[in-house]
């Protein structure tokens, strides 16, 4: 068998903690199906309550945590009132071992327009 896929997992906040369990059941089940090996290890840093505790988002050695991963596992990140916006994807992108991060904003409006009927 081949030597396992390193991905670090990282719920986040929100919904993060919500779909990462699933995520993590799906990609479980993709693995199997497959026949790829996979180890999975979890963090829990890049959220709102660690940056209440500690002041920022990711702890000083956050590198050497996830940086021999081949993969991150990202949640959702922040409350815009309460952690400074794109905190966590710009330290993680400077990690020279990473070689894709994929970021994707998501911003909800209660006015958000709707197609005319």
């Amino acid at each position: 068998m081949n030597a396992p896929h390193r991905i670090a997992a990282i719920a986040g906040d929100g919904i993060g903690n919500e779909v990462m369990p699933e995520g993590l059941r799906v990609l479980d089940a993709a693995c199997r199906r497959f026949g790829i090996n996979v180890n999975v290890d979890t963090f829990d840093f890049a959220n709102c309550e660690y940056f209440a505790r500690h002041g920022q988002m990711m702890p000083d050695n956050w590198k050497d945590q996830i940086g021999g991963h081949q993969a991150i596992f990202f949640g959702a990140v922040g409350w815009p009132a309460t952690v400074p916006a794109r905190t966590v994807p710009a330290a993680v992108s400077r990690s020279r071992s990473v070689t894709q991060v994929t970021i994707v904003e998501v911003t909800s409006s209660t006015s958000a327009s709707r197609p005319s009927a």
